[in-house]
């Protein structure tokens, strides 16, 4: 059995959600903050299936679980910087060397995660 991918791309969602805010012409301080949140809450709904009880049944019988991916870590804006490398896991090495810290973890923040997308929402952007 073959292990399988759920890819996600913070960068491309805060290019995305950025330009709709811009559009909007309001919220600005939502900006550059969509990525991590949504990835954020993907890792939590991550462990929330597959690190309960009744997965490790299925562990047990063979099924493998589905690994989260982030992709598209670098960031489209240069502003941003290491914006999703500290705070995801998967870091590089090359970001590591270049800003000698990495602090967060993709647990670390999750409870922050769904505040931020509730303004988005009631602005009409939808993350999930």
């Amino acid at each position: 059995m073959a292990d399988t991918v759920a890819s996600v791309f913070p960068s491309r969602i805060d290019t995305l959600v950025d330009k709709c805010l811009d559009a909007i012409g309001t919220a600005h301080a939502l900006k550059g903050k969509s990525g991590v949140a949504l990835t954020k809450r993907c890792y939590h709904r991550y462990r929330e299936i597959f690190h309960r009880p009744d997965f490790a049944t299925l562990a047990q019988a063979g099924v493998r679980p589905q690994r989260p991916l982030w992709a598209s870590t670098g960031s489209k804006n240069p502003a941003y910087s290491v914006l999703y490398v500290e705070p995801l896991p998967g870091a590089t090495l090359a970001a590591f060397r270049e800003h000698r810290r990495a602090a967060a973890s993709p647990t670390t923040g999750m409870v922050e995660a769904q505040p931020h997308v509730e303004p988005l929402a009631a602005l009409g952007i939808y993350l999930v």
